[in-house]
């Protein structure tokens, strides 16, 4: 009877997210939105019609302004999520379109709905592409140690004749004089980065002249009004003093360094010329967002209010409308107009943002955390929607992880590091807390390092009063004991490194003293069974490729001494006792040098031989006998990019969320079908248990809950006398851990007794000393 009530409440329950979530048993997403927006083209032949090429999902268009976007990869044949470099739309006909890409040159004839590759003379990365305005069957193309002209729309391509050019990274054409043509290349070479032709790209001068050779020329833009007048924008990431913006006044035959003198790295990465006034500069820069200059650069400002970011990648202005659009790292793409203060998000719809971490809460399954590097989102439908929650740091900070609390439905923690290629002082870097869901923050440092960098926040439950927080920097792991307040070292028996190593940090699910923690550098790992008091180095595991060790871990849903581990480039491995000893479970997973690079580890709490993986090049596989064999699980879904971390919806295993890396977030509803998920996935009412059993001096009694009940968990002798009280609160719904400490009581038989509700339900265990 309890059975069926149950499958009663999951038919409800699930033909509640059918609303709510796409088809079920399809991997989907709706967000968060976001991308590194590298390009941005309008199309002139449509009204409002703007195209963007973003890293590893390919070209969206938009024809309304920026009001909605589609994404116009292709999955068969030809183009496909590729990383963008450049786009050119054909002057008079508007549906061919050219798309530089880091595999190649391609080329559509149908508005980007199917895609040809443009057999260039060598194979490899193209940096940009370029119709000529005036004769469109002209076209220039370029990347790494090649550079190309074609005399007839792309059929055939020539190599264009540019003494020492060992790199092309753009080139422009001057309105006023369709013969002048200006070439870019980056180089840190004597003589390589700025070139002029004044015959149409037939013949090429170097005038770079006294351009620093610090950096590398990143931009070129021409006076539209003026053909004296030239810019070039110059990058170098690691050095603040190098120039970084050069003017020209007599066509490049000179340059005066105009150089913006406030930068955090000196990147300018994009230039645009106001069309109404051409002193009216814009430039993009990597650390500082977007700068204004009314002077012809003489002087600069920083515009960016409505940004949540200041790292820029791309800036346009589309002149037939006068909006100005600015594509970030990360966080999609911005737009307002010339006259207007402040910039607007018009990102939706654009689902390229990168993604690292998932939590979903243990008192709402349909309640999630998407962790990425625009920022923290929530979703409080099931992925459906998204919104930004802000948590109150520097812009040039980035949040590195995000966690509910177990008990306390309103508490969020967070972590920081530093977004800066160059370390401002001001930064605030530590740990974030919220007791309000979100809408505000207190941030703690006493007790940690001046770190630039902080990582990963796992906790460790005794009960609901009783948490300890751990926090890892590159090099170190801290606790905190009093809610993140304060914090301390610790470091007894782990390594001293003074390189990035730390990775992967977990808590065995049914014992809060069993914690494990990688050092991917030197292939460790390390596990504490006194909640971090203490550490020592499990059994030696195989070496990764490339001088990488070990990924991720995941402890057994009931054993601490179960534990899986990842290895980069070899596959995933499991111990049975305790990390001394280790065995390949690859078995069948397909292994070609890309999928043995196993991103993520997830174990059905309910049926822990149902084990899920993932990573970059074959998607998700899962197992239903522990690993012995292995299926795809990637319907709906594309197998190319990076895979993240997945996790299920506590106390709901037909509901999995995954940070998909450039291409935001997915999550699946699976159906339950056959005996692994009717009889084993999902619980029965309260799977009450307890392990070990037998056991020593302690044991982790473990139970599911369908929904928020009051509680109480007592321990019983064999004459029936009540011996301790474990639990007596009101607890959320999902899997709850207690430990019974049972150090002064006799070795015999004794009961636990669990009532939530109005359940009562009780086991046997017994106590050997």
């Amino acid at each position: 009877m309890i059975r069926s009530s149950f499958f009663i409440l999951i038919t409800l329950i699930l033909g509640f997210k059918g609303i709510l979530i796409a088809d079920e048993n399809l991997w989907s997403t709706n967000g968060p939105a976001g991308a590194t927006v590298i390009t941005i083209e309008p199309n002139y032949h449509y009204d409002n019609s703007v195209y963007i090429g973003t890293i590893s999902n390919g070209i969206y268009r938009t024809f309304d302004g920026g009001g909605n976007w589609d994404n116009r990869r292709q999955n068969s044949d030809g183009y496909s999520y590729f990383t963008m470099r450049d786009i050119a739309i054909h002057p008079i006909t508007p549906d061919t379109v050219f798309a530089a890409t880091t595999r190649g040159l391609y080329k559509s004839a149908d508005n980007c709905s199917t895609w040809s590759y443009a057999n260039l003379p060598l194979e490899g990365e193209q940096n940009f592409v370029k119709y000529h305005p005036l004769q469109p069957e002209l076209i220039f193309a370029g990347g790494w140690m090649m550079s190309w002209k074609s005399y007839d729309g792309g059929n055939t391509w020539v190599e264009l004749d540019v003494t020492g050019l060992t790199g092309m990274m753009g080139l422009e054409i001057h309105p006023l004089n369709p013969d002048l043509i200006f070439l870019i290349g980056g180089s840190f070479s004597p003589g390589h980065g700025v070139w002029r032709s004044n015959d149409r790209g037939i013949t090429w001068e170097n005038i770079q002249h006294n351009i620093s050779l610090q950096g590398y020329p990143s931009d070129i833009e021409l006076d539209p009004y003026d053909t004296n007048i030239v810019y070039v924008s110059v990058s170098n990431y690691s050095d603040s003093s190098c120039p970084n913006l050069y003017k020209s006044y007599d066509c490049g035959e000179t340059w005066t360094d105009i150089s913006v003198d406030f930068l955090i790295s000196s990147d300018v990465e994009a230039l645009e010329i106001s069309p109404l006034d051409n002193d009216v500069l814009y430039a993009g820069t990597l650390e500082n967002g977007v700068l204004l200059s009314e002077d012809a650069g003489e002087s600069w400002r920083e515009i960016n209010d409505g940004m949540r970011t200041l790292h820029l990648e791309s800036l346009e202005i589309d002149t037939s409308t006068l909006d100005i659009y600015a594509g970030t790292v990360y966080d999609g793409i911005y737009k307002k107009h010339l006259a207007e203060a402040e910039w607007r998000d018009v990102s939706n719809d654009i689902y390229s943002g990168y993604f690292r971490r998932i939590d979903v809460s243990s008192f709402n399954s349909a309640k999630a955390l998407a962790i990425g590097d625009n920022g923290v989102f929530q979703t409080e439908d099931y992925g459906e929607t998204w919104s930004f929650i802000d948590v109150e740091m520097s812009p040039l900070s980035m949040v590195k992880d995000a966690e509910y609390d177990k008990y306390l439905p309103d508490r969020i923690y967070a972590s920081s590091s530093t977004a800066a290629l160059l370390q401002p002082t001001d930064m605030q870097r530590g740990f974030y807390r919220s007791d309000d869901g979100g809408n505000s923050w207190d941030y703690f440092t006493d007790g940690l390092p001046n770190e630039e960098y902080f990582f990963e926040i796992t906790v460790s439950y005794e009960n609901e009063n009783d948490r300890r927080i751990f926090l890892t920097t590159y090099k170190e792991i801290y606790s905190s004991d009093d809610e993140g307040e304060h914090w301390e070292l610790r470091d007894s028996g782990l390594p001293f490194v003074t390189t990035y190593s730390i990775g992967d940090i977990e808590v065995a699910p049914s014992d809060p003293n069993t914690i494990g923690v990688v050092y991917y550098s030197q292939n460790k790992l390390y596990l504490s069974k006194d909640r971090g008091e203490t550490w020592f180095e499990s059994g030696e595991l195989p070496e990764g490729g490339v001088g990488l060790g070990i990924d991720e871990i995941e402890f057994h849903p009931d054993d601490p001494d179960h534990i899986y581990a990842s290895i980069y480039f070899n596959g995933i491995y499991e111990s049975l006792d305790g990390g001394d000893t280790w065995q390949s479970i690859v078995n069948d997973l397909p292994l070609d040098g890309s999928f043995n690079d196993i991103s993520s580890i997830t174990i059905n709490p309910y049926n822990p031989d149902n084990i899920f993986v993932s990573s970059f090049g074959y998607g998700i596989y899962q197992s239903h006998n522990g690993g012995r064999n292995w299926e795809s699980f990637n319907e709906g879904m594309d197998t190319t990019g990076i895979f993240n971390e997945m996790m299920f919806a506590p106390g709901d295993t037909t509901i999995l969320y995954l940070a998909r890396g450039n291409r935001s977030v997915w999550s699946i509803t699976r159906t339950p079908v056959g005996i692994d998920d009717n009889e084993v996935t999902l619980p029965t009412q309260h799977n009450l248990s307890a392990y070990p059993n037998p056991f020593n001096a302690s044991t982790s009694i473990s139970f599911m809950l369908i929904q928020p009940s009051q509680v109480t968990l007592d321990i019983y002798d064999i004459l029936g006398r009540r011996a301790e009280s474990l639990v007596d609160e009101y607890l959320p719904a999902g899997v709850h851990s207690v430990l019974w400490k049972a150090g002064e009581y006799p070795s015999g038989m004794y009961f636990y007794k669990l009532t939530a509700g109005e359940h009562r339900e009780s086991r046997k265990i017994t106590l050997i000393k």
